[in-house]
């Protein structure tokens, strides 16, 4: 074979592998988290009030210079509970003995779903005709939580079989793809890894579970039935979005993995923080200025890997108090206790960061993720506020967004 016919060869399948890679269908529109769960004083769940973001997000979207409305909603509709013969998924708040609610988004009248209704009427202009944002339901697990993982039961995930996690993943599609609202969904599985940990038990589990959800959502089938659950319809004829909360580290050390499931059917892509590891306990606030170099080395690995692995993203910005990153601690007997720092500092340190990695630019890149609108970051019994971007002490915060983000 000659040296041309060699080269030829060469560039025709690596061009061939980048179009593969770059395959996405994935459009570009900022993000934000609405949890419509309601608390007490002491963080604990008392119900829930469906839809009570959506006048806050209809005005958001009415104030928002175009390119910097909230186009995608990620909406709390619960946990994931696993049994013998059946994968549940519930909305808090759940019956202790979770008997009742074998084949119910939540039992009683607190339904998930309800939130997701609510939000279907926001659009890019706020209200009325104009185009609907993407309503993303947002499923949440944690793996290595001995109190979650028991009732959930959903702590041995990393080492399913790829059988069990299959047939784990049809049945979520199956209640997924019933609703004609919902255009994707997120999951938040902590930790998310397709190698397992020693905490959570060695195992591949999340990567099969991944891989055949995706497939799903795309409206095809392991058993060769195209679109076993009406993933792919006339309301969504490219079916729907799967996306998935990750780390920094996690993208770069697994990107291969990520990548093969993200890209085969277009529809995935990752939900990223760049805030790094910060050395303090939480409810202990981090200098907005760390937080900027963290965010700035950060930004640049998750861009670098991204780009290496063609892996589609999102990055998240704190926009209200969390961990690290808050005005106010509150505490039931002291009230606040200011941090010191306005939460657009916080904002503004990782908005920057994201410019400065050159993401802006980046074909790949699919918008920002803002976190978030519910009742607060509870630690023990006190809440970082602010609880919501409209919320912050001298009332910058949303102003900010509608303009930059």
């Amino acid at each position: 074979m000659s040296k041309k016919f060699t080269l030829f060869y060469f560039l025709l399948f690596t061009f061939l592998g980048s179009a593969y890679a770059m395959h996405t269908l994935v459009p570009f529109a900022n993000s934000a988290w609405v949890h419509d769960l309601t608390v007490d004083q002491k963080g604990n769940v008392t119900g829930a009030h469906p839809g009570q973001f959506l006048a806050i997000l209809q005005a958001y979207n009415q104030g928002a210079t175009p390119g910097h409305q909230i186009g995608m909603l990620f909406t709390y509709v619960g946990h994931i509970q696993i049994t013998p013969n059946n994968v549940v998924l519930n909305y808090f708040p759940v019956d202790s003995t979770v008997t009742n609610a074998a084949n119910n988004w939540l039992p009683g009248s607190n339904n998930g779903m309800q939130s997701v209704q609510a939000y279907s009427k926001l659009t890019l202009n706020g209200q009325g005709n104009g185009q609907p944002i993407l309503n993303f339901v947002d499923i949440v697990a944690a793996l290595d939580s001995t109190s979650l993982a028991d009732l959930t039961g959903i702590h041995q995930m990393n080492t399913f079989s790829k059988k069990l996690a299959l047939h784990f993943a049809d049945n979520v599609a199956k209640k997924l793809c019933a609703n004609a609202m919902i255009d994707g969904v997120q999951f938040d599985i902590e930790p998310f890894t397709f190698k397992g940990s020693n905490k959570s038990g060695l195992g591949r589990g999340q990567q099969y579970f991944y891989t055949e959800i995706a497939k799903d959502l795309a409206g095809y089938h392991h058993s060769g039935n195209i679109d076993a659950f009406n993933c792919r319809n006339a309301n969504h004829p490219q079916g729907r979005y799967l996306s998935v909360v990750a780390s920094v580290s996690e993208v770069q050390g697994e990107g291969q993995q990520i990548a093969a499931v993200m890209n085969k059917y277009g529809n995935g892509f990752v939900v990223v923080a760049i805030h790094g590891v910060i050395h303090l306990h939480n409810g202990v606030a981090v200098n907005p200025a760390i937080l900027h170099a963290n965010a700035e080395k950060q930004a640049a690995i998750l861009v670098k890997a991204a780009d290496k692995f063609q892996i589609p993203y999102q990055i998240v910005i704190p926009a209200s108090g969390i961990e690290n990153m808050f005005e106010c601690n509150k505490s039931p007997k002291d009230g606040c206790q200011y941090s010191g720092y306005d939460q657009i500092d916080y904002v503004k340190a990782t908005m920057t960061a994201i410019s400065d990695s050159g993401a802006r630019n980046d074909p790949l890149f699919k918008g920002v993720a803002v976190y978030a609108f519910f009742q607060g970051s509870f630690i023990h019994q006190n809440v970082l506020l602010p609880s919501n971007p409209t919320l912050d002490k001298k009332q910058q915060l949303i102003a900010y967004l509608q303009k930059n983000l």
